[in-house]
């Protein structure tokens, strides 16, 4: 005699929910919905957590296995997308028994590609102090490449507002220094550490400038080429996604100093040997 068809349904719910409890899969994936674990890796049995989160400027993936053995990866990528892939493919393989294979738990496994160079741009104001007599402004425009989530190289064009030295051989005498372009490269190294990366840069940096005499009989116009370098500390915070406060200070050395003087008097000033700046920016990486 044939079962009822009420226990045939319930034994086909009993065995679906039985499919659908062998495989146990947390995932926390901003980017990606989670899969369907029996699409994913079939009839197998564990439990495993996924969860991928921003580091700096990349994302860091932890897939761990829970059952049956417990064991831990970690991959970096350089988006969302990248991690949910990796995901996925860690995953798969783990539930096939692969994962035991290749390192043991704890073992962060460079699974990904090794990471493209990221470009990255920054608008920045900042201030410096003993070049000039006075405190000299100026805004910044900085392009660079950042690549191993470590190095970055750095290119900075600077433009400012002129700079007045009261002095001169007649009364109220003075020189106007007007700076006609500037630029500075540096070489940083820039570890990452969560939504913080810092550390130190070398560079070295030139400025051209424009200096007029004004209020003489006979005013005059020259140039000048202020050539430093230095050391400084810069420091970012993720503000949100690719977006990125930053903050530098450094300290400088001349390599050429310029002097300014009036015809037929002596040496107005000369550009310091030292100086110092300190600059806030924001910076977006892609």
């Amino acid at each position: 005699m044939a079962p009822p068809l009420w226990t045939l349904l319930t034994l086909r719910v009993a065995l679906a929910a039985s499919e659908a409890s062998a495989f146990s899969l947390a995932w926390r994936v901003p980017c990606a919905p989670a899969p369907e674990a029996a699409e994913l890796v079939g009839a197998a049995e564990g439990a495993v957590d996924v969860e991928a989160a921003p580091d700096g400027s990349r994302w860091r993936l932890v897939v761990r296995f829970i059952a049956p053995s417990a064991g831990e990866r970690v991959v970096r990528t350089d988006t969302c997308a990248e991690a949910a892939q990796a995901a996925l493919v860690l995953v798969r393989l783990g539930a096939r028994g692969q994962r035991g294979q290749t390192e043991p738990a704890g073992v962060e496994a460079p699974l990904a590609p090794p990471s493209r160079p990221r470009a990255s741009l920054a608008l920045t104001a900042l201030a410096e102090q003993g070049t000039l007599p006075s405190l000299a402004a100026r805004l910044a425009v900085t392009g660079g490449l950042e690549w191993a989530e470590r190095w970055a190289l750095l290119l900075s064009l600077r433009a400012g507002g002129p700079t007045v030295v009261p002095g001169g051989p007649a009364p109220g005498a003075r020189v106007s220094v007007q700076p006609v372009g500037g630029g500075q490269l540096s070489g940083c190294w820039q570890p990452h550490a969560g939504r913080a990366s810092g550390g130190p840069c070398a560079l070295v940096a030139a400025e051209a400038w424009r200096v007029s005499g004004e209020n003489v009989a006979r005013p005059r116009t020259g140039t000048g080429v202020s050539v430093v370098a230095g050391l400084e500390a810069r420091g970012a915070l993720r503000l949100w996604r690719s977006l990125s406060a930053t903050a530098v200070v450094g300290g400088r050395v001349a390599l050429v100093r310029p002097s300014v003087s009036f015809e037929d008097s002596g040496v107005l000033f000369q550009a310091g040997a030292l100086s110092a700046a300190a600059e806030l920016g924001l910076q977006w990486v892609w």
